[in-house]
C-alpha cells in the first residue's frame, strides 16, 4: 500500500470522526465534538509521525565491503528496500555482485554481529549493511586481485610516486608540504596531475563519468612511464573530488587534503593580503 494513501487513510478518518460529531449526540459523539484544538493537532503530529515512520520502510540499503582492517573496499549500491533487508535478500545482492565468477564465502555472514546489523536496520538505527572480510574469503580475494597483483607488478620495476592531483603545482609548494608528502611516500617522488575542468552545467553522474575517463588516460600515462601510484593530493572540485577518491581507494591509493592556515595582513597601500601556509596533510 502506498504510504500516501496511508496518510491520507489517517486524515479521511479524522475528517469522518468530526463530521458524524456535528451531528451524533451519542456518547461518543459529545466526546470527538468536545476534544480541543491541542488534541487535533497531537492527533494530526501521530499521524504525520506515523507516516513519516513508514516512509522510512522504502530506504534502500547499500552494503559496505571492508577489509580486515576496516577500510572501504567497495560499496554495493542496492535496490533492497529497509523493510525487506533480509539474509536472503543480501545473499541474492552479492551473488548478483560476485557474478559468474564461482561460488563466494563470507564467514562474517554466519556472525551475531551480522544479524545484529540487520536487527538495527529493522528499527531505523543504521542505513547501511558493513560486511568485514577475512582473508580467506573468496569474495576479498576478488575484490583484491585487480589492485594488488597489478601494484605488484609495476612495484618490481617501477616508480612509486605521490600524486599532486590539484590546481595547486609542486613548483609552488614549500619545504615543508613538499617533506611531508615524501614521508607519506618514502623513496618516491612527487608529480603534477593537473585538476580536471568540471562543467559547472554537469550533473552529479556526468561529473562521476568524467572522473572514470580522467582517471584511466591518467593511469595509461603512468603505466607508459612506469610510475605506481602511492598516495595523492585531491584538491578541487567538491563532486569531482569525492569520485577521484573512491576511484583510488578502490585500487590501494591513499588520499589526502591539504589543511592551512590563513594569514592576514595589510600590505602599504592598506589593502588586505592573505597567505596560506600549509600545516598538514589530512587523509579522506
Amino acid at each position: 500500500m502506498s504510504k500516501n494513501m496511508i496518510l491520507l487513510g489517517y486524515i479521511g478518518a479524522w475528517l469522518l470522526f468530526t463530521l458524524v460529531a456535528w451531528n451524533d449526540k451519542t456518547f461518543m459523539g459529545t466526546l470527538i465534538a468536545r476534544l480541543d484544538v491541542g488534541s487535533a493537532v497531537a492527533l494530526a503530529f501521530l499521524a504525520a509521525y506515523a507516516y513519516f515512520e513508514t516512509r522510512k520502510g522504502d530506504d534502500f540499503i547499500n552494503i559496505l565491503i571492508k577489509d580486515t582492517q576496516g577500510n572501504l573496499l567497495d560499496t554495493i549500491e542496492t535496490a533492497v528496500q529497509r523493510d525487506h533487508c533480509s539474509r536472503s535478500e543480501i545473499a541474492g545482492v552479492l551473488r548478483s555482485y560476485h557474478g559468474d565468477r564461482g561460488y563466494y564465502q563470507i564467514a562474517f555472514l554466519n556472525t551475531a554481529e551480522y544479524r545484529e546489523q540487520l536487527r538495527q536496520i529493522a528499527r531505523n538505527k543504521l542505513d547501511h549493511l558493513s560486511i568485514r572480510l577475512t582473508e580467506s574469503d573468496r569474495l576479498a580475494t576478488l575484490i583484491e586481485e585487480s589492485s594488488s597483483q597489478s601494484h605488484k607488478q609495476v612495484d618490481a620495476d617501477g616508480t612509486k610516486v605521490f600524486l599532486n592531483i590539484s590546481n595547486h603545482p609542486l613548483a609552488e609548494w614549500s619545504e615543508s608540504q613538499i617533506q611531508a608528502a615524501l614521508d607519506l611516500c618514502p623513496q618516491g617522488q612527487i608529480i603534477d596531475l593537473p585538476f580536471p575542468q568540471v562543467n559547472p552545467s554537469f550533473s552529479t553522474d556526468e561529473v562521476v563519468a568524467l572522473a572514470h575517463s580522467y582517471w584511466l588516460e591518467s593511469t595509461a600515462v603512468l603505466d607508459q612511464k612506469k610510475q605506481m601510484p602511492h598516495c595523492a593530493l585531491i584538491a578541487g572540485e567538491p563532486i569531482m573530488c569525492v569520485a577521484l577518491v573512491e576511484l583510488l581507494n578502490k585500487q590501494g591509493i591513499k588520499c589526502y587534503s591539504a589543511t592551512t592556515h590563513r594569514e592576514v595582513r595589510c600590505d602599504d597601500h592598506g589593502q588586505k593580503v592573505s597567505k596560506f601556509n600549509f600545516v598538514r596533510f589530512r587523509s579522506w
